[in-house]
């Protein structure tokens, strides 16, 4: 055997292992489920003698409560809805806006990155490709005396997709 063919079959080898696992299908990106993060709620009472203030949130089995607000009183918080490594296809909330006075305040940003069959009236929001993360400001003011549901979807290109969260809110 020549010298330099010990060389050769060796980068052959080589080389044939390359191809080989070059060959295999990876997958373009990891598969993760959607998360949720929230602000702090942040309630306005009715009552212009009560000062704002931050209210507290736990949880509770499966859902998240939030502290018992009065009729009339308005909270402020934001959701941030991640798709991880994966994008954004959809967001919903679902709620009785006879309970809830629920509004989504989105800026020229946001709706820049929703397809034209988004229903924000509806609180259904369709992201164009390539989002991976969105932060959404609400607010709702308190209709009824109730414990109140807020459930929130969101949808995104990944095989662990939906995800939900669930909010209870008591009002007095």
């Amino acid at each position: 055997m020549a010298k330099g063919d010990g060389m050769k079959r060796y980068f052959l080898c080589i080389l044939i292992i390359v191809l080989y696992l070059s060959s295999c299908k990876m997958k373009e990106e990891p598969q993760y489920t959607p998360q949720f993060a929230l602000s702090e709620f942040v309630v306005r009472h009715a009552d212009p003698s009560e000062p704002k203030d931050t209210i507290k949130v736990q949880n509770i089995g499966e859902d998240i409560v939030i502290d018992t607000i009065a009729v009339g009183d308005t909270v402020h918080f934001a959701i941030l809805c991640n798709a991880v490594t994966n994008q954004l296809t959809s967001f919903e909330v679902k709620t009785d806006t006879a309970v809830l006075g629920l509004t989504m305040q989105l800026s020229d940003q946001h709706t820049k990155a929703l397809e034209a069959t988004s229903d924000i009236e509806n609180f259904k929001l369709v992201f164009k490709p390539g989002y991976g993360a969105a932060s959404i400001p609400m607010e709702y003011i308190a209709r009824k005396s109730v414990t109140a549901t807020l459930t929130f979807n969101l949808a995104t290109t990944s095989e662990f997709s939906p995800a939900s969260l669930v909010l209870k809110q008591p009002i007095k």
